[in-house]
């Protein structure tokens, strides 16, 4: 609700910052102008990007997450959203349950942050290799997702990582585990996107994995998956 306010009648916020000097006067040492239209508009925009802010505010204040969601929704920045990713996963995750983003807030940091094209986030097989990828981040193996995260272009290390997952998905698909094996040509497809725009291709397929699917028969299926798997 204040939210609305704040974008209907674009209200800045003045803070000051006072303390007690030795004869117990108050005395203002810092003033400071906020404009926090940026904020509530992220807000405002999905009920989800809300649930998304106050889970961050729950309880104890999960002041790395906040940091880097007040640097994307201030400056607009996607160099920031794949560790405010893994670090929303990390901090608001339980001993019991790995929470994930909520798919709306993701695809929406994707394309009002990131800038990317619909037919990128909606790609069918960079979506097959996010559901493998979240399935290890579901079972708190993250470091096939931070060696992608981290790659660079002129290296080897993001086709060489997607491999090594790869290899371990049928491993454990012959261990009669329920995981999603992507196709050669997903595989295939996604190396060409990662070709042709390296940035954009990493930073969807890092984002969407540490996201829950977006319903449909991927959801249904990844339910089945965790429910067998215990």
């Amino acid at each position: 609700s204040m939210s609305d306010i704040v974008r209907k009648y674009k209200v800045n916020f003045h803070i000051s910052q006072v303390s007690k000097d030795n004869r117990g006067d108050t005395v203002v040492e810092q003033v400071d102008f906020e404009n926090i239209l940026p904020f509530s508009e992220f807000i405002v925009a999905s009920p989800y990007n809300a649930s998304v802010i106050e889970k961050l505010l729950t309880g104890e204040p999960k002041i790395a997450s906040l940091n880097e969601i007040s640097k994307i929704i201030e400056y607009r920045d996607k160099e920031f959203l794949p560790t405010f990713a893994r670090l929303y996963v990390k901090e608001t995750s339980t001993n019991n349950f790995v929470n994930l983003l909520y798919p709306q807030t993701a695809k929406y940091l994707l394309r009002e942050v990131a800038m990317l094209r619909q037919d990128i986030i909606e790609n069918p097989a960079l979506l097959s290799l996010a559901r493998t990828l979240r399935y290890f981040v579901k079972e708190r193996k993250y470091g096939y997702v931070d060696d992608i995260r981290n790659a660079r272009k002129e290296s080897r290390d993001f086709e060489e990582t997607i491999s090594k997952m790869l290899r371990e998905a049928r491993l454990r698909l012959e261990q009669k585990e329920k995981i999603h094996l992507p196709d050669e040509e997903d595989v295939k497809t996604v190396f060409q996107l990662a070709n042709k725009d390296f940035e954009s291709t990493k930073l969807a397929l890092v984002i969407l994995s540490l996201a829950f699917p977006s319903g449909g028969k991927e959801e249904k299926s990844e339910i089945s998956e965790q429910n067998e798997n215990g």
